[in-house]
């Protein structure tokens, strides 16, 4: 049988210690689970996996600029309360003072905030964008057990419209050309993240869902797209996923996790190297 999607906001994760209910938001950070922001580290090797999932990454302002588009774009009355933006140069006690009134929120230039309002009103007024995302929730977070390994993996989606049964991830990039675009999509592995996602609607809700990847240039003039990957993309995000939480679970209780060359390895010489023979006769 099928479970219902809640009412609320968010999707209740399993209970805490002691058998208390905290906040679903805070529980998928608290929570242990193998999450796709580590376990596509392990794509480099399992030292890179271990190294993220025991590390906590500082974000690049790259990083914070792209987390402002997301609540911009998907939780704009809260964008406000988390955001706050600074006209000045970032020292003496003008600045002093303004750090410390906003210590609770991320700061961004002028620039900054202009361009992330710029994307924000790019992605919404597309018009498949803005039927996307006319109803829905953001941030949902997912808790489930990998039958094959038992493993206890979670997720947090940008976008689920639970009725409608659509799933809808948040991205940007520099080009937005389909060819460099398919590039970005295999380089960062956005097709074994959807897979992921997809995967834990069907563990915890029997969910079958349609992903989209909306799409944001993150310099002007800030053109957005949706997209849709085939049946083949979504293949091989699955069998991408398998094969990397069958190697977190491989790792699984080993002291020692290896890096990408456990071995001697052989370099061959690249075709670009131009190779001169430095013989000849010699008078």
């Amino acid at each position: 049988m099928t479970a219902k999607l809640p009412a609320g906001p968010c999707v209740v994760p399993p209970r805490s210690r002691g058998g208390r209910r905290a906040s679903p938001q805070r529980d998928y950070f608290d929570l242990p689970g193998v999450h796709w922001s580590t376990l596509k580290a392990m794509s480099e090797s399992p030292l890179h996996y271990r190294f993220a999932a025991t590390h906590k990454v500082e974000p690049t302002p790259a990083m914070l600029i792209g987390q402002a588009v997301h609540q911009a774009v998907l939780e704009p009355d809260d964008f406000p309360r988390h955001w706050a933006v600074y006209g000045g140069t970032r020292r003496g006690a003008a600045w002093d003072t303004f750090a410390v009134a906003n210590n609770d929120k991320n700061i961004l230039t002028e620039d900054d905030y202009a361009k992330v309002l710029a994307m924000r009103d790019s992605v919404r007024s597309h018009p498949v964008a803005r039927k996307l995302l006319v109803s829905g929730r953001a941030e949902v977070p997912l808790f489930w057990t990998d039958a094959k390994t038992g493993l206890r993996c979670k997720a947090r989606l940008d976008w689920l419209r639970p009725r409608a049964r659509v799933l809808v991830e948040l991205k940007s990039a520099r080009q937005f050309d389909e060819h460099s675009w398919v590039n970005t999509i295999a380089r960062s592995q956005y097709h074994g993240q959807l897979a992921m996602y997809l995967n834990g609607l069907a563990a915890v809700y029997g969910m079958e869902a349609d992903a989209y990847l909306i799409g944001v240039e993150n310099v002007e003039p800030f053109d957005a797209g949706v997209f849709r990957l085939s049946d083949d993309w979504l293949y091989a995000g699955e069998l991408l996923v398998r094969d990397l939480l069958d190697r977190v679970a491989a790792l699984d209780g080993r002291r020692r996790a290896l890096g990408r060359y456990p071995a001697v390895r052989e370099l061959e010489l690249p075709r670009w190297v131009e190779v001169r023979d430095g013989g000849g006769d010699e008078s």
